[in-house]
């Protein structure tokens, strides 16, 4: 490549760091191995049938994170047809599907979820949000996997309406140490009249923290 020379010479120093740079890093991809994968759903998730022999119906908001404390990746997944699915994770590569004992026994229509320390208390907790229902789910967790669902409590559910929830989000926007939640929802066009959600479609909860009961406000 060539490189036309300039009066200054710092610009043309700064040039040729970066050409350096970008030479090397070229080079160091194109000794990289390729990362390869196989799909081991069936062998290592033991995912339940429902009564009519059929599995439940899986969103897209699954996620991660060790919920027991044990330094394992463990899987939650929201459905829409039955009760979610928290899968824990043996150390091995497989994993036990344990909603029923890990909290989740209500049949709800999940759509998206998330984790986070909503309560400030070291384990993760998770909210889910909900499809065509009048609230949302926050479950927290006791620290070894267990899960409450205390969104109403807590200020999380966000009643007046059936919620359309699509996707959630945490961060501490007002800086006071207390992880905040933002909700997304999506008014579906067939239910404006119908089965109105009211108030905006996404929401800004703020953690109050309140000592260990954390609450929340729109």
């Amino acid at each position: 490549m060539l490189v036309q020379r300039t009066d200054s010479p710092r610009i043309s120093s700064a040039v040729a760091r970066w050409l350096l740079v970008l030479a090397v890093g070229v080079a160091a991809l194109g000794n990289q191995a390729h990362a390869n994968f196989t799909d081991v759903t069936t062998s290592v998730l033991p995912i339940p049938l429902m009564s009519d022999g059929m599995p439940p119906n899986l969103k897209g908001g699954a996620v991660t994170g060790d919920f027991d404390g044990d330094g394992d990746i463990d899987i939650f997944m929201p459905t829409s047809d039955g009760r979610d699915l928290f899968f824990r994770n043996n150390g091995d590569g497989s994993f036990d599907e344990i909603g029923e004992q890990s909290g989740f026994t209500v049949v709800t229509d999940g759509y998206a979820s998330g984790a986070a320390d909503i309560d400030s208390d070291g384990d993760l907790d998770i909210y889910v949000t909900a499809a065509v229902e009048p609230g949302h789910y926050l479950y927290i967790n006791n620290g070894s996997g267990v899960f409450t669902e205390e969104a109403a409590v807590r200020g999380a559910s966000i009643p007046g309406g059936l919620r359309f929830g699509r996707g959630v989000a945490f961060g501490d926007y007002d800086k006071d140490g207390y992880l905040d939640i933002f909700v997304g929802e999506w008014l579906e066009p067939w239910a404006v009249g119908i089965l109105q959600t009211t108030g905006p479609v996404g929401r800004l909860l703020r953690n109050r923290g309140l000592c260990s009961q954390a609450t929340l406000t729109m």
